[in-house]
């Protein structure tokens, strides 16, 4: 079982994020996926779980690189208002990306799928 202290998130330049409890009721599933399985004598129950887990993690990344790409490309409409920072700037305060993982992600996105 996880527990808030069993948690070291490393995570570079860019901000950790905060777990809440329902983060870690989804890390704690992962056991009992497990353990489903040990009783079941039959691990195709947990491959599924994992293979659901793979594609979602891969899907949340391509969401999170159109995001960041759509965003940049609009930002000059957030600057006629108030807003006054950079968008990596704004990113990294208010996502926790750093600006590099920001450029990277962005890029990705738009190079793969824009073009």
């Amino acid at each position: 079982m996880v527990e808030d202290s069993d948690l070291m998130v490393v995570s570079g330049t860019d901000i950790a994020p905060i777990f809440t409890q329902r983060d870690l009721d989804f890390l704690n599933e992962v056991d009992e996926v497990i353990e489903r399985s040990i009783i079941q004598a039959d691990p195709t129950y947990a491959f599924n779980f994992g293979r659901t887990l793979w594609k979602d993690g891969h899907l949340k990344g391509l969401a999170l690189a159109k995001f960041l790409s759509k965003m940049e490309q609009q930002w000059s409409l957030f600057q006629m208002g108030d807003v006054q920072e950079r968008f990596e700037d704004a990113v990294s305060a208010e996502i926790g990306i750093s600006p590099q993982t920001a450029r990277k992600y962005s890029s990705m996105w738009e190079n793969i799928f824009e073009n």
